[in-house]
């Protein structure tokens, strides 16, 4: 097997199986931070499905929670903010997730995304770590906290 093969086959199990079933591609070699098609982690993919054991077990092996995606350079921080995952977003931040990233379309930082999903569980957890609620999006128009009314 090729180590594309390996990381691809990482990915996908990491999309679609058990925890058990995760270690297999790691035990052979898979890099836990290679990305599919659209530099989508495995990371990526377990917040994005709110799967808190696997965030742990890939943090653990030390999977990049800065990394950013190729379509609109989301992080992982981002994806657990935007849905809603709170207990993963927490994870990150304590492992170094960088709160004010932005990604690369209009230029939202996961707070943004998370008051705009409706999540004030998450959007006081990002301002508690530092987020930058004065940030706007890329054209200035206005920032993403209007969206949304929380009571910090």
């Amino acid at each position: 097997m090729s180590q594309t093969q390996i990381d691809r086959l990482f990915i996908k199990t990491t999309k679609e199986n058990t925890i058990g079933e995760l270690t297999k591609p790691a035990d052979i070699g898979a890099d836990v931070n290679a990305g599919d098609q659209n530099r989508r982690t495995a990371l990526m993919w377990a917040c994005l499905s709110g799967r808190l054991e696997i965030v742990k077990i890939l943090i653990q092996r030390k999977a990049n929670v800065n990394a950013k995606d190729f379509f609109q350079s989301n992080t992982p921080l981002m994806v657990a903010s935007s849905g809603n995952h709170v207990e993963i977003a927490r994870l990150l931040l304590q492992n170094g997730a960088k709160v004010n990233i932005r990604e690369g379309v209009g230029g939202w930082t996961a707070l943004m995304m998370a008051a705009h999903g409706g999540c004030p569980e998450i959007v006081k957890l990002l301002i508690a770590e530092g987020a930058d609620v004065n940030l706007t999006d890329l054209g200035d128009r206005y920032g993403r906290l209007h969206c949304f009314n929380v009571d910090c």
